[in-house]
């Protein structure tokens, strides 16, 4: 199988492949827990822009917290901030989420 072919199948926001159909079950999930998602303020540790794009149901607003210098823009209702998410002092949220966070530590 070509790069290419593996690219497409795992690409997070191309309908059909393997990791938007996860992301999708995910997201149904979340959504399910958090029916109020539109009016909350959530920060993400570690995450990308990416992954709250393809939601069907956005965030009042998202702050990202990543050690590294954003390579996505971001959305009008999306914050970027290149810190430490183990430092703190983000200010208060509805609901903190951290899909990977763990496997930077």
């Amino acid at each position: 199988m070509s790069n290419k072919v593996i690219a497409k199948l795992i690409a997070p926001d191309q309908t059909g492949s393997i990791t938007h159909r996860c992301r999708q079950r995910r997201d149904e999930e979340f959504e399910r827990r958090f029916p109020d998602l539109a009016d909350m303020r959530v920060l993400d540790l570690g995450g990308t822009a990416i992954s709250w794009r393809v939601l069907r149901l956005h965030p009042r607003s998202v702050t990202l917290v990543n050690l590294d210098q954003a390579a996505e823009p971001a959305e009008s209702w999306m914050n970027v901030v290149q810190a430490d998410a183990c430092a703190g002092g983000f200010g208060k949220y509805d609901l903190v989420f951290s899909n990977s966070l763990v496997e930077h530590l």
